[in-house]
């Protein structure tokens, strides 16, 4: 009934928009496959993701090259000593649009520092592209249009299909003298678009006044989609979810375009359809305590006054929303407009606070001339002769002119004896190598790893595959997830696999016809962690949303524990963005469909809680110094 009543009053709503023509726009990926090389062989080497273990075999240095590819090592400036290299034919000329065509490749390296992919037109010329290497082992999988290659005679190809002869595979030795490896599992050229359509939730469809999209369309393409995608020769076939089909098709995408009418009071009216409905069908009232009646009082408020300028409206409505909605997947940006004469810049300065206790504290000093005048705990007892509060954030209090100087009263230590210091902001700020480390991987000892993960955007997935594909004895995994805001949640669900030792679900996606599970699957033995391997979890209240997914599947894994002093942020989403002609943005939800995990574990505002709680009293235990949370997980991993 919640559904019907959202599109009936969608649909009411756009009685008005109608003559606008407005159309909602999705942007579906179309993947036509146009060459798979027939040149894989036994290998000793398998790939995580494929049931084989075939591979395509790079050969080793000293194999004679073909006399044309001599212009390509010229034109790419590579030694002709110290490559190896890979040639594969196609049967008869492969052809594919020059735009559209794009080369897929997964591979595994050792002793690599870099490799060049390369094909030759029938013309003679080479298209190629140098990729360099990191580390040994899985590394990430290369995507890569084929149009932002170096093109060997130095002009832009300007033909509309690309008429290829061979692929040439080849990398560099790190250590010339050293053996080294190059095993391809995977390579395949496509031709990939992405194309305007209109698939799009019904919801959605209806705000324009002239609905296509219907529930029983794509309930039924989701049907053919399961039994499309059932085997797979290779592959590793895991059941596909509406989830999977939704963002192929362009239903789940995470860009909606509005196009039609620009006129101003036609897309006020679609801004006020588009806001009504998503009051209807948001999904966590209840969690986040939204009154909706009173959030759809407060926001059809801003859209009575039809005479009421634009930009004015808009910064309302920004202002309206966020305060209705604490919600940080929910964002409203406005469009530019012409600049006007501003007001002078506020800027942080040198000195950056935190509250430990009931005092507000430096935790840190971010220029050379007072790091050592200031230390680090001092408390602060004023700022410009004002007194500090201990609640909110202090350093909101810090922001000044540039031209400004700022007076703060610090009281050390070691005395009770206050001092005010002078700072004036017209001083450089300059954080040390410390204060942001570096998302990656650090082996802490022969059998224990730090791993940092910034945000999951792919590689990360890779740096856990590695370490326990390399060392299947590992006894220590320290996960630092601390300002991790999230990232994709299917490379969450790829490292998962990683500690899984049996299928499981991790949640479900809640529609309202129906659930889905959110399923993790194990990989097979030699890619997982060792079971017998503690894991330490780092997060705080700057963990957010994928990062959270992976921390409540690590809750079902023995010998693992989340380690913090607050809560992580409670905030896990897929946010999408419609545009309007204007330029104005509106973050929303995904469609409507709702996260739902253990309640015992996760509460959507609240996040989870940490299994062992440790406390921070003084600014030496924070990250950039001491660091005491890692000091803690090393020594619990050691017990």
């Amino acid at each position: 009934m919640k559904l019907l009543y959202a599109w009936l009053l969608s649909c009411c709503l756009c009685v008005s928009v109608a003559r606008a023509q407005w159309t909602a726009v999705s942007y579906p990926a179309e993947i036509v496959n146009k060459w798979t090389p027939d040149a894989f062989v036994k290998s000793a080497v398998r790939f995580p993701d494929l049931k084989d273990s075939l591979g395509i075999l790079i050969n080793e240095k000293g194999t004679r090259l073909p006399e044309v590819a001599n212009k390509l090592l010229s034109d790419a400036e590579w030694g002709s000593d110290t490559f190896l290299f890979k040639q594969l034919l196609p049967a008869g000329t492969l052809s594919f649009n020059y735009d559209a065509g794009r080369l897929n490749l997964s591979y595994y390296t050792q002793n690599v520092k870099k490799i060049m992919l390369a094909c030759q037109g029938i013309d003679g010329s080479w298209h190629y592209k140098e990729i360099p290497v990191a580390y040994d082992g899985f590394q990430p999988p290369v995507a890569s249009y084929i149009s932002t290659w170096e093109h060997s005679n130095g002009e832009a190809f300007e033909e509309e299909n690309l008429a290829v002869k061979c692929f040439m595979l080849l990398y560099v030795p790190v250590k010339p003298a050293q053996r080294s490896a190059m095993v391809v599992g995977e390579l395949r050229v496509d031709e990939f678009r992405i194309r305007p359509g209109r698939n799009v939730f019904a919801w959605i469809d209806s705000l324009t006044g002239q609905p296509q999209e219907t529930y029983t369309r794509m309930f039924g393409n989701y049907s053919s989609y399961f039994y499309e995608h059932g085997t797979s020769a290779r592959r590793q076939v895991v059941p596909v979810s509406f989830e999977e089909f939704g963002l192929e098709k362009g239903y789940l995408t995470g860009y909606v375009n509005f196009i039609g009418d620009s006129s101003h009071d036609a897309e006020v009216k679609l801004l006020a359809g588009l806001m009504r409905s998503f009051t209807e069908l948001y999904p966590y009232e209840k969690q986040r305590a939204v009154n909706r009646a009173a959030a759809q009082a407060a926001l059809d408020s801003v859209f009575k006054d039809s005479n009421r300028p634009y930009p004015a409206l808009l910064a309302d409505l920004k202002i309206t929303f966020k305060r209705c909605y604490s919600d940080p997947h929910l964002d409203i940006t406005l469009p530019l407009l012409p600049a006007k004469p501003r007001s002078a810049r506020l800027r942080n300065g040198p000195l950056r606070l935190r509250t430990i206790g009931d005092d507000v504290v430096v935790a840190a000093v971010l220029n050379d001339q007072y790091r050592d005048s200031i230390q680090p705990g001092a408390k602060v007892v004023a700022l410009d002769g004002l007194p500090v509060p201990a609640t909110g954030d202090p350093n909101l209090l810090l922001f000044r002119k540039e031209t400004d100087t700022l007076h703060i009263s610090l009281a050390d230590d070691s005395t009770t004896k206050i001092r005010t210091v002078h700072i004036p902001y017209t001083l450089p700020v300059r954080a040390g190598s410390n204060f942001s480390p570096q998302p990656g991987v650090e082996w802490l000892s022969k059998d224990m790893v730090l791993i940092r993960v910034g945000n999951w955007k792919g590689d990360e997935y890779y740096w856990f595959l590695n370490a326990f594909y390399n060392r299947p004895g590992i006894k220590g995994v320290i996960i630092d997830l601390r300002g991790n805001g999230g990232g994709y949640s299917a490379d969450v669900m790829k490292t998962l696999s990683l500690f899984a030792d049996q299928a499981y679900s991790l949640g479900k996606r809640h529609y309202p016809w129906f659930d889905e599970s959110m399923l993790v699957t194990p990989l097979p033995l030699p890619f997982r962690c060792n079971p017998m391997a503690k894991v330490v979890i780092l997060a705080d209240k700057g963990t957010a949303c994928a990062a959270e997914m992976f921390i409540l599947g690590m809750k079902r894994r023995p010998n693992t524990f989340l380690v913090g002093d607050s809560p992580t942020m409670g905030a896990i989403a897929s946010p999408v963005i419609f545009h309007f002609p204007s330029g104005l943005l509106v973050q929303l939800h995904t469609t409507f469909r709702e996260l739902v995990f253990d309640p015992a574990l996760y509460t959507e505002g609240k996040g989870i809680m940490p299994d062992i709680w440790v406390a921070r009293t003084h600014a030496r235990d924070l990250a950039p110094y001491q660091d005491k949370l890692l000091q803690y997980a090393k020594q619990l991993i050691q017990l």
